[in-house]
């Protein structure tokens, strides 16, 4: 149990970087916008519109993770159980919505790669939350990495779609 307590403390960094700093990108949003066409008429009309209305969706959730990294910062890493359930429940909420848009036809399979990646987040801040929470050190650090590498998924995923505001890796 000492052990265990002692591998939780030394993972503080870690579990703090990724509810802090990994929940977010630099914030950049132009890098790589899209790697497909965006020409002009209908098609390129309907992505546009599919893309505000997935972004203003992420708006919302980035306002809210917002919120976590303040109550977040400064905690130690067994305080930070309810913070990650909050961010899953976040992620959850946005693949839910995100879901329920309808992109243009073209774009399905490549959207629902998008969405099943904030689905991914979902599932690996309630991981990380629930070994930190039953003291499984080991288990906390190997989900973390896992949880900052699925980021950094759905975070090129989201850019190389296109998406402004869900590919800032800011929106869960």
């Amino acid at each position: 149990m000492v052990r265990a307590v002692r591998g939780l403390k030394s993972s503080t960094l870690i579990l703090a970087a990724l509810v802090l700093v990994g929940c977010g990108s630099s914030g950049s949003t132009n890098s790589t916008s899209s790697t497909r066409s965006t020409g002009t008429g209908p098609a390129a009309s309907d992505r546009a519109s599919y893309i505000a209305r997935a972004d203003a969706l992420c708006k919302s959730s980035n306002a809210r993770q917002e919120a976590l990294r303040k109550k977040a910062k400064g905690l130690v890493v067994r305080k930070l159980p309810p913070i990650l359930r909050q961010q899953a429940q976040i992620a959850d909420g946005l693949s839910s919505g995100l879901g329920r848009l309808s992109p243009p036809p073209g774009d399905r399979a490549t959207v629902g790669r998008f969405v099943r990646s904030v689905r991914q987040l979902a599932v690996y801040s309630r991981a990380v939350a629930n070994s930190i929470a039953a003291n499984h050190a080991f288990a906390a650090r190997a989900l973390a990495t896992k949880l900052s590498l699925a980021r950094q998924q759905e975070t090129l995923l989201g850019q190389g779609y296109g998406y402004k505001v869900c590919s800032s890796g800011k929106s869960y």
